[in-house]
């Protein structure tokens, strides 16, 4: 069985430390959990890549 992968765009990475979006911080390090362990394959693009 192939395992799933999933688009992370930019502001993914700011989820984690929304204190003031307790859903999308929680949400959001739970699904960093789910691709560490494999559950998930994350990808993104060189466009997302190349904002800063």
């Amino acid at each position: 069985m192939r395992t799933p992968r999933i688009y992370l765009e930019t502001t993914m990475f700011n989820f984690p430390f929304a204190d003031d979006s307790p859903q999308y911080r929680d949400d959001t390090r739970r699904l960093f959990e789910e691709i560490k362990v494999g559950r998930f394959q994350p990808f993104t693009s060189a466009y997302a890549t190349g904002e800063y």
